[in-house]
């Protein structure tokens, strides 16, 4: 009777352990549980943060270009809005960074297509010769045009229409409208990621169906160098020399200094810039992109806006 009153409460003893364990486990499944609800809350309203924060530097940039406008008369990188951004503390433990790009010292790749469907000559020329210096074939400008205009008739040599990408797998047509960004050059004949990369400094996509002319006071010297026949990189870079100590205060300016004809329409204002932001708030880290369009009264507007978050 003892020994089996005693294997009894062993089992007893046994079965409380257990359940014990269990709810033990039970418990710590649901503190760990509530602890990544909590984390990913805070995640989410972190990264909501961020990106108000993000926006508001938009506003910001857009306080800045308006009052350049109203106080000078030209665009170049010595002005406040060209100043780099780095680590601006914020409120709620977080930075701030960035910086702000104008899109006109580069080659609007949307210029080698007129509004009336024709080829832009001055900007295919000028591709043309960006490509020559960047040691890639000249030719390469015929896929782009055909990209970019509304006819399906292919350029020659090189040129690409919708038989040619409809081979393709997956299959896709051409865009036959404005590239609305540099990315879409990935989806055309004949570029691949050597010629994207050296390109990337050197070309946008205005979503404009106006021609942009480039401002020489924040061109690169390898763009400068695309303005005319016979230029080379020193030529860029010896002209790039004038962007010092307020840059270029006119047009005919750049033309005395240049001594040459200069087909490509140049200014020295600019109305499209392009903000990269970067926000960390806690554990939270948004990047955004935005194209903006500054009016003749100064005010600005956001035409395209990315994020990208990690």
């Amino acid at each position: 009777m003892r020994a089996g009153r005693a294997r009894q409460g062993g089992v007893a003893l046994i079965t409380a352990l257990v359940v014990v364990v269990i709810c033990s486990m039970i418990a710590s499944d649901m503190l760990w549980s509530t602890f990544l609800d909590q984390r990913r809350t805070a995640t989410v309203l972190q990264g909501t943060q961020a990106r108000e924060y993000a926006r508001g530097a938009e506003d910001w940039v857009g306080h800045l270009l308006r009052m350049d406008r109203e106080e000078t008369e030209t665009d170049h990188l010595e002005q406040q809005w060209a100043e780099e951004i780095t680590a601006l503390p914020l409120d709620d433990h977080g930075t701030l960074s960035g910086r702000l790009l104008d899109q006109q010292g580069l080659f609007n790749l949307n210029n080698l297509v007129q509004e009336d469907g024709t080829i832009h000559q001055e900007s295919y020329e000028q591709f043309q010769r960006l490509l020559m210096l960047l040691g890639f074939d000249p030719d390469l400008v015929n896929p782009v045009v055909d990209w970019i205009d509304p006819d399906q008739e292919p350029m020659m040599p090189l040129g690409a229409e919708d038989g040619e990408y409809l081979r393709r797998d997956p299959a896709h047509r051409t865009a036959d409208q404005p590239m609305q960004s540099t990315s879409e050059l990935r989806m055309i004949e004949g570029f691949d990621d050597e010629i994207l990369e050296a390109l990337k400094p050197y070309v946008t996509a205005l979503p404009t169906m106006e021609h942009t002319p480039i401002n020489v006071n924040t061109a690169p010297p390898l763009v400068l160098a695309t303005l005319a026949d016979n230029m080379s990189e020193r030529d860029g870079e010896f002209l790039a020399e004038g962007q010092a100590d307020g840059g270029y205060r006119a047009v005919d300016q750049f033309h005395e200094i240049a001594e040459r004809n200069i087909p490509v329409e140049i200014s020295v204002t600019t109305d499209f810039f392009k903000l990269e932001g970067r926000v960390e708030v806690g554990d939270a880290s948004v990047s955004m992109y935005s194209l903006l369009a500054r009016d003749e009264m100064g005010g600005t507007m956001t035409i395209r806006r990315t994020y990208g978050t990690r």
